[in-house]
């Protein structure tokens, strides 16, 4: 099995828009459909609704999958997840976990296994901090409860945040944040890792300081110089580390923020 998981920034604008970045955006959504994954997780898709045109054009780069999505219902245009799964699968939707009625949480069961496509709330201001803490504990107990049914879960997305000094590419960076959001803050990100999920990329590659997920679009030479961040993750039920396989970062080109990020399992 395989999993690609991407923050599209805007599914509308991959999909029907006209700039330069809609076409490099297309460019990547080629690269995904040529890989047939089994599962693919989109996050900040703006969506205020999915209108025909949209369903369109997603049929038209993955003709044989189903899929289910969830959009703001508190801010028009505003983070938004889609799961796209082959048509062979039996997927059981999972719409109703976003206790901020963002969006942010889009999901299926298969098999007993959960997968979700999450947009992690990213904490600048004081309100959204705390917001971010309450929604990352409710998704915690959430996924405990599964758990307590016998379900395993893969969460996959954006996370808006970097988990160790090996995830930025100056280290002191990631000190400063340290510094800068209490504990409750940052562990609202390391509390998974104490749940028993494993980072999968981090799992097969301990040491590895230069691979990143996300460029700055605001300076034109982070994407070149490779001054990233790694902000997207797979987290892994700790039972399912065994089908681990790889985990790799999906070229974008010249296309800055975030690149899509793929899970190889052995099953």
């Amino acid at each position: 099995m395989q999993i690609i998981s991407w923050n599209i920034d805007s599914l509308n604008a991959a999909l029907v828009g006209h700039s330069e970045r809609a076409e490099l955006s297309r460019q990547t959504l080629n690269k995904i459909a040529e890989l047939q994954p089994d599962i693919i997780g989109l996050q900040e898709t703006k969506l205020s609704q999915l209108l025909p045109k949209h369903t369109a054009k997603l049929q038209e780069y993955f003709p044989e999958y189903t899929f289910v999505y969830t959009n703001s219902q508190q801010k028009k245009g505003y983070a938004g997840t889609l799961i796209l799964y082959k048509n062979s699968y039996q997927g059981k939707p999972i719409l109703d976990l976003d206790t901020l009625e963002e969006g942010r949480i889009t999901g299926i069961e298969i098999n007993s296994t959960v997968y979700l496509s999450v947009y992690v709330p990213i904490g600048h201001s004081t309100e959204r901090r705390e917001q971010r803490v309450n929604w990352t504990a409710d998704l915690r107990k959430t996924l405990r409860q599964y758990h307590q049914q016998g379900k395993q879960v893969i969460l996959f997305g954006d996370f808006n945040r970097p988990a160790t000094r090996l995830d930025i590419y100056e280290p002191k960076k990631f000190d400063m944040m340290v510094k800068r959001f209490p504990p409750v803050v940052r562990d609202s990100f390391t509390n998974f890792f104490k749940d028993g999920y494993v980072d999968a990329f981090r799992y097969l590659y301990p040491n590895k300081d230069d691979v990143f997920t996300w460029w700055s679009q605001r300076n034109k030479t982070t994407k070149p110089n490779n001054h990233g961040w790694r902000l997207d993750y797979f987290l892994v039920d700790h039972d399912l580390i065994q089908q681990i396989k790889d985990v790799t970062v999906i070229d974008t080109g010249k296309r800055a923020d975030h690149a899509p990020i793929r899970l190889e399992l052995n099953n």
